[in-house]
């Protein structure tokens, strides 16, 4: 199997070399009727404006118009288009499992008390918990996805990445957009934008969406088709821009999402004999629990940010966030035709975030960011069991319990980040943050008309609500140093070492005693730490019309935080730890080449070996036994992730003409709760073409598309588990959504 990986990865490797190859020949065409090649790109990775290729970070960029042109509608969509980069399937839509370089922590949709090791931001601004990381991609100008840890200049727990949307902001011109779009599985999906000028110095842009589609899962149970996978989603976004000189900025915005979800959390898809309940059809995309699986998000938030340019040159900034978001889910625990377990779980959110900064004019010796950034959060988990069938012995039929959690996070921190220009060529770099956070636990009683179901369920429990013994303080600094030297015009080199942490966890614990579950080993998870070693180099060649960017690293975890499952009262529980360390090292490939003006052609590949240290105590349920994860894969790393794109826009007698293929690949990996590396929670490998094609007539404000997503129908397995909930036993899987089609019609003005 390693010699077939490395072979395929070979492949891979070459494809790069075969494009520069065909750019290289395509452009000595081009060059003769003056195409200029592609256009720099600018980010604001490192807290001021810089192009893609000086930042030395390996950084990736998705503009807006290549977002549309891909068909992506979320982030999920888009990360197919970044090496490195995974966004798998959960068993709840309202969540957000990422994994990048092969480092990732799940984080069930009730938990709290507990990050992501990759944070997302809109506009600089965290969104909050795992709850907004799949945001929808309505109006933005890009999306920044920088890998390895960003903690100096990103906060908190952004140790394995992160991910910045950058929106449109209004501006002093009269436009607007209205999309339509129709398909199969009854779609239907509008969005659009209008911006408008006010004043001189005061303008306006309002976004809003609208998108509905059906499931692509019958549940033979409820004897309801196209169920699991329904969608329906509505958002808006109002931003206001107001100039009052041409030194001072000032942006507002305010946006609020409402999702309601049928959840394709898993079907069956082998059980044991011991599993009297449980049906197992060989039938793909069909479920048979009797309860059905639904989510209601409400996620809304709201932004201020300053920013004036002294007369010394002297930028300062300040951006202002506030987050309150609510998640509703219901689920049939054990997935039996006959109720055994289900549950609704509701979470509320609320938070705010502070930054200011300073930043140092860019033309001198040295250029330099300073800030302090404050985060505060409430978060309140609940869990309202109803119980079944199989506890009508204890006379519990009918009855149900609730049992309720919080978690109040207070965070500062102060932060700086230096460039060095030791020549024109020649630049130092170093960055340092300090952040100091403390974390409070509250558990609150058990509630249920029935006495003797909290005893089952949560004993020992607390009789009022009750603070954890003691709250979590982490106290940590993160740092980078590195060197970045410039050849020439077209290509730059770096290397950099970075320490990166993320702050201590409460297990979620769902109101039992805090003391007994402290002595249990099972109340939290220490901080975890870091330290990235990485080289890159990044170049633009042949006159702008190739650029290929490569970074080796070396990911060393020390005390990595790691959920895994057991069975506790006959329940699947969530049981948050500390690895002893984990490693991941690899490769970062990006390709990007216009061998003529008309021809687009983007490649990039991943390449991974993520493996977890000494780490004991992982229950493999099936056994029976406990195992020591020492040498295995760390959940969602794939060796190899392959993407490419060849876009090409054809001038017609009438129109313009631009069609679209992209391709994905992503190596066998194991799943979500795949910890201890067994057959029931392998993947296979997976390949996902979708095609797109759009006309515009000549001196129209209407384009007209056709799109397939997953042309090829894979049907592969995307999530896989076994499963053991009062001895209904099998395999639970879901599968890549099949294939889909449809029509987009937009409108501009």
């Amino acid at each position: 199997m390693k010699l077939n990986k490395l072979i395929m990865a070979s492949k891979f490797s070459i494809l790069p070399i075969a494009l520069a190859l065909g750019v290289s020949a395509g452009a000595q065409e081009e060059q003769s009727v003056g195409f200029n090649g592609m256009e720099e790109v600018i980010v604001t990775a490192t807290k001021r404006a810089e192009s893609k290729q000086d930042v030395p970070i390996a950084i990736s960029v998705v503009g807006a118009q290549e977002i549309a042109n891909s068909g992506s509608n979320d982030l999920k969509d888009m990360v197919s288009l970044i090496p490195n980069v995974i966004f798998a399937d959960g068993n709840n839509t309202a969540t957000a499992d990422i994994s990048i370089r092969g480092i990732y922590n799940q984080i069930p949709a009730g938990s709290i008390g507990f990050e992501s090791g990759v944070t997302v931001y809109v506009d600089g601004i965290s969104v909050g918990n795992q709850l907004n990381q799949n945001q929808n991609l309505g109006e933005i100008e890009r999306v920044e996805v920088l890998r390895g840890p960003q903690g100096t200049l990103f906060g908190k727990n952004a140790i394995a990445g992160a991910i910045n949307i950058i929106t449109k902001k209004p501006s002093n011109e009269f436009e607007g957009s209205a999309t339509l779009e129709f398909g199969d599985r009854n779609l239907k999906h509008f969005r659009g934008h209008a911006n408008l000028p006010i004043t001189d110095t005061l303008n306006m842009r309002i976004s809003v969406a609208d998108r509905n589609i059906d499931g692509f899962v019958e549940n033979t149970t409820l004897g309801i088709e196209d169920y699991a996978g329904t969608v329906d989603e509505q958002s808006a976004r109002v931003q206001l821009r107001w100039t009052p000189s041409d030194k001072t900025t000032i942006d507002f915005s305010a946006d609020s999402t409402q999702m309601d979800l049928v959840d394709y959390i898993y079907e069956v898809i082998e059980d044991f004999p011991t599993s009297a309940f449980i049906i197992n059809d060989d039938i793909k995309y069909t479920q048979a629990n009797g309860f059905p699986n639904l989510t209601d998000k409400k996620v809304s938030g709201m932004s201020l940010s300053f920013e004036h340019i002294l007369d010394n040159g002297y930028t300062i900034t300040s951006l202002t966030g506030t987050r309150d978001d609510d998640m509703t889910f219901q689920a049939d625990i054990d997935g039996n035709v006959v109720g055994g377990v289900d549950g609704s779980f509701p979470v509320f959110s609320k938070g705010m975030t502070q930054e200011l900064r300073i930043a140092s004019p860019a033309d001198g010796a040295y250029d330099w960011v300073a800030g302090l950034y404050y985060a505060s959060s409430e978060q309140q988990s609940l869990q309202t069991l109803n119980l079944g069938m199989f506890f009508a012995p204890f006379g519990l039929m009918g009855e149900s319990l609730e049992n309720h959690d919080r978690v109040d996070t207070d965070s500062i921190a102060a932060f700086g980040h230096l460039n060095y220009h030791l020549s024109d060529q020649t630049t130092l770099f170093a960055g340092l943050r300090y952040t100091d956070e403390t974390k409070e636990l509250t558990t609150y009683p058990c509630v249920s008309a029935n006495p003797m179901a909290c005893m089952i369920f949560s004993s020992p429990g607390v009789a009022g609500p009750t603070m954890a013994p003691f709250d979590l303080e982490t106290s940590e600094p993160s740092w980078t140093l590195g060197i970045r030297r410039q050849l020439d015009e077209e290509k730059m080199v770096y290397a950099s070492v970075s320490h990166g942490v993320k702050t201590a966890a409460f297990n979620s614990v769902y109101s039992k005693d805090p003391a007994f579950e402290l002595a249990q080993g099972r109340l939290v998870a220490e901080p975890e730490f870091m330290n990235n070693y990485e080289v890159g180099f990044k170049s633009r060649l042949l006159d702008s019309k190739l650029e290929l960017n490569v970074a080796a690293f070396y990911m060393d975890y020390e005390d990595m935080q790691v959920r895994t499952s057991i069975i506790l009262n006959d329940l699947p529980t969530q049981i948050l730890s500390n690895a002893a360390s984990a490693t991941s090292r690899g490769l970062d490939i990006e390709l990007r080449a216009l061998p003529t003006e008309n021809l687009m052609i983007s490649a990039g590949l991943g390449l991974v070996d993520a493996t977890y240290g000494d780490f004991p105590g992982n229950q493999d349920q099936k056994a029976g036994t406990y195992v020591n994860a020492n040498g295995n894969k760390l959940a969602l790393s794939a060796d190899v992730t392959f993407n490419a794109a060849v876009q090409h826009t054809k001038s017609m007698q009438d129109g313009t003409l631009l069609t679209r293929i992209d391709v994905s690949y992503i190596d066998d990996r194991y799943s979500v709760q795949g910890i201890i590396n067994t057959e029931d929670f392998l993947l296979d490998s997976m390949t996902q073409v979708n095609a797109r094609a759009s006309y515009q007539p000549n001196n129209s404000s209407l384009t007209a598309a056709v799109w397939v997503r997953n042309l090829t129908d894979n049907d592969s397995l995307t999530y896989k588990s076994y499963n053991n909930v009062f001895g209904a036993a099998g395999i639970a899987g879901m599968y890549v959504p099949p294939r889909s089609w449809g029509v987009t019609l937009d409108y501009t003005f």
